[in-house]
């Protein structure tokens, strides 16, 4: 083993930091600006021991816990996987290490690529460490891995608990497929003058990182760019690299895009123009151009001689619109309530100073609620007719937590916020390990972030964080002495308020709806 941690020292030398380039981006997971764990899997040997690799929003860890000693060739591991059609070419994250006891633990960092395993860190035996960056690059890899393990020859021991932490993980990734894009459509893409605005749409295909956005070049001068994707497909980092994402592969492998020029901030004459796509690596394809095309904006012509005015009809009457949320005897325009709990709407219309009372009886109401996500859009639902004094009632439907919208005829509206708990339902089994499931549905990509709580000292204490699988379904060891419950936080892409089970114990499982 000392051979080999000279030679790998030796290797960390030649690989020193490799500048970004084109057809390059980067993934950012395990931070405080992009918490996910998209990418990364954990693997675990341990027959006779008991190795735990939580997940958090603090980032990773493996965790070989006391419960006896662990044998050779025992291990713990976080992987981090290159999507399809990339490699890994440079790897940072943070790492710290404790609770090393006796024994021949070792920590590595390795990187696979042609089925050749290369190790870009080695500490041999480990020593606990404070938290440092691990630095790699000029890297050929489709994974790369972080490990403790016991490598010998005898029996290792923690000391209380062998950790490996992970956190601030950056992956350099690289894309050598530029998008490829069909015929483009439009008037910008057709002969003749350019008048006004002119535009031209497109659809394209990408492998790897996927498409990202396009623009327009009028006289070398790039345009502001049109987005393809959705909110993961944004740049991360604010005012930073515009390459930089929190998922492996952030934006769509297909898409379209319609791309316009305000011909009217050209002078008129001949200009050059271009519209270039490209992916989420920096790889650029020309779809249209570049081509010289002749702008001219030809004045408005007169407006004809005025007609004789109509006589003017008679005002519609304007009218108000207020509503409330009503359960049991109260009443609020926001309110918080458990999932399925019946919520009635209740408003009325009244007509403003200078109309007849009677326009308020059976004015038509639109009704519209967003779900709360963002970039959710407004849903129209079922409309009203308010009754002939002006009163309406309405139920809101079983669902996540949403704003409703009611619009009265002329434009006044009133906005309602219903606050629904997270539906989680808790259940012990074999006495320590916690399992339920998160209903309603909208459980975000890569799951849901579940706390398992246990009673200490008066207080419900968080003892593991663990997140459902895509059904809501999640399953968890608290680690501590009953009473148990889970709590559901409240948490980006998750249109719930904070909910939380009834509380569990050994003696009582049968499962219930959380409060």
């Amino acid at each position: 083993m000392g051979g080999m941690r000279s030679l790998i020292v030796f290797t960390l030398v030649l690989v020193a930091a490799a500048p970004a380039r084109a057809g390059t981006y980067e993934v950012h997971t395990l931070s405080a600006a992009s918490p996910g764990l998209d990418g990364w899997s954990p693997y675990v040997h341990a027959p006779r021991g008991y190795v735990a690799v939580p997940a958090g929003p603090g980032g990773l860890a493996v965790q070989f816990h006391t419960r006896g000693l662990f044998d050779r060739g025992d291990v713990g591991e976080w992987v981090f996987t290159a999507p399809p059609d990339t490699t890994i070419v440079g790897w940072d994250v943070e790492r710290a290490v404790s609770g090393i006891g006796a024994g021949g633990w070792n920590t590595l960092f390795a990187a696979t690529g042609d089925g050749r395993v290369r190790f870009l860190y080695t500490d041999v035996p480990s020593q606990n460490r404070s938290w440092a960056v691990m630095h790699a690059g000029a890297l050929a890899a489709g994974h790369v891995t972080a490990m403790l393990r016991c490598a010998g020859p005898g029996p290792c021991r923690p000391a209380p608990i062998a950790t490996l932490r992970l956190r601030n993980s950056r992956v350099l990734l690289h894309d050598a497929f530029a998008p490829v894009a069909s015929a483009p459509q439009g008037d910008l893409a057709g002969e003749g003058p350019l008048a006004g605005t002119a535009a031209l749409s497109f659809t394209a295909t990408d492998r790897g990182a996927g498409l990202y956005r396009a623009y327009a070049v009028v006289d070398g001068r790039r345009l502001e760019p049109v987005e393809i994707g959705e909110a993961r497909c944004h740049a991360l980092l604010a005012g930073g690299g515009a390459y930089a994402f929190g998922y492996r592969r952030p934006c769509p492998l297909g898409g379209g895009a319609v791309v316009a020029v305000d011909t009217t901030s050209l002078l008129d004459g001949r200009h050059t123009i271009a519209v270039v796509v490209e992916d989420a690596a920096g790889n650029a394809v020309t779809v249209y151009g570049p081509a010289t095309r002749l702008v001219d904006n030809v004045p408005d012509p007169r407006p004809p001689a005025p007609r004789p005015r109509p006589r003017p009809a008679l005002p519609a009457p304007r009218l108000a619109v207020t509503a409330w949320l009503e359960r049991g005897r109260r009443r609020a325009a926001a309110m918080t309530v458990r999932y399925g709990e019946r919520v009635r709407i209740r408003g009325r219309v009244v007509v403003l100073a200078g109309g007849p009372a009677s326009a308020a009886g059976g004015a038509a109401l639109d009704v519209a609620e967003r779900v709360a996500l963002p970039r959710a859009a407004w849903r129209p639902l079922t409309g009203l007719r308010a009754l002939a004094d002006g009163r309406f009632t309405t139920f809101a439907r079983v669902g996540p937590s949403r704003r409703l919208r009611i619009v009265a005829p002329g434009g006044d509206s009133v906005s309602l916020t219903l606050r629904v708990r997270a539906p989680v339902t808790a259940q012990l089994v074999r006495g320590s390990v916690l399992r339920g499931r998160l209903r309603g549905g909208y459980v975000p990509r890569g799951g849901a972030f579940v706390e398992l709580q246990a009673r200490a000292d008066g207080r419900w204490v968080t003892r593991r964080v663990v997140r459902t699988f895509s059904s809501g379904r999640y399953r968890g060891r608290p680690g501590a002495r009953g009473p148990f419950r889970a709590r559901v936080p409240r948490q980006s892409g998750l249109p719930f308020a904070a909910g939380v089970s009834p509380p569990r114990t050994a003696g009582r499982t049968t499962p219930r709806t959380s409060r």
